[in-house]
């Protein structure tokens, strides 16, 4: 299992979706010149929105884990309990 995969949700994949067809449109606005009605701005609004959801999601995510590891610790220390056969925290 890769690291960080666990945090690959329905919420992070819509939001790398949205993401990359924002940015496609941007540049295919600012290409094709049709700068009008602030379509460029918007373009880039959105998936600046997509990008700040996917970052807090998965931030949150890790600290939730980490919590949720750190409270199952009774007399053992953290750093055996939290991590995987790879030697890496879980």
């Amino acid at each position: 299992m890769r690291r960080g995969a666990s945090s690959a949700t329905t919420l992070t994949g819509n939001c790398a979706a949205v993401y990359l067809y924002a940015r496609v449109v941007h540049a295919v606005v600012h290409i094709s010149g049709l700068g009008l009605f602030l379509a460029p701005t918007l373009a880039f609004t959105v998936g600046w929105i997509a990008f700040m959801t996917f970052a807090v999601h998965v931030f949150l995510q890790r600290d939730m884990k980490l919590v949720a590891c750190a409270s199952a610790v009774s007399s053992v220390v953290a750093g055996e309990v939290c991590r995987d056969e790879t030697g890496l925290l879980k």
